[in-house]
């Protein structure tokens, strides 16, 4: 959206803009400072252009600036108003301790395997008399 337009909108809506302009005027390229679309911009909502050739100078627009009177402006926020992040904490605290407790209940020991299990398998695997015997 080009500035100008920007400026009307927000002249429409009762918004004063000041601008400042601060850097080299006879600057060129991308580095060219824009005066006319600035002082165009403070123009349509009635507000101050200002420019800043060094620091003091900002430092007094800055003052300036301070001192002039603001307008209130309402706002609409959407921020929730009750904390909603013990909803999905809670979930997964549950999750974990079930998980946990079925681990406990069922006697899960990981992929570890005893010798007697590893048998009980050899033996529903194999042909009876194909299990190999210990030394």
């Amino acid at each position: 959206m080009p500035p100008a337009n920007a400026a009307r909108i927000a002249a429409d809506q009762g918004i004063v803009l000041h601008t400042v302009a601060v850097g080299n005027p006879s600057s060129a390229g991308e580095e060219k400072l824009d005066e006319a679309t600035l002082k165009e911009m403070a123009a349509a909502t009635s507000g101050k252009y200002f420019f800043a050739g060094d620091r003091q100078q900002l430092e007094d627009i800055y003052d300036t600036l301070d001192r002039l009177e603001t307008g209130k402006i309402e706002t609409i926020s959407h921020r929730p108003r009750v904390d909603l992040f013990h909803w999905p904490l809670a979930g997964a605290l549950i999750i974990s301790l079930v998980y946990h407790l079925v681990i406990v209940w069922t006697g899960f020991r990981g992929f570890t395997a005893n010798r007697e299990s590893v048998l009980k398998y050899q033996i529903r695997c194999f042909k009876p008399g194909a299990i190999p015997h210990d030394p």
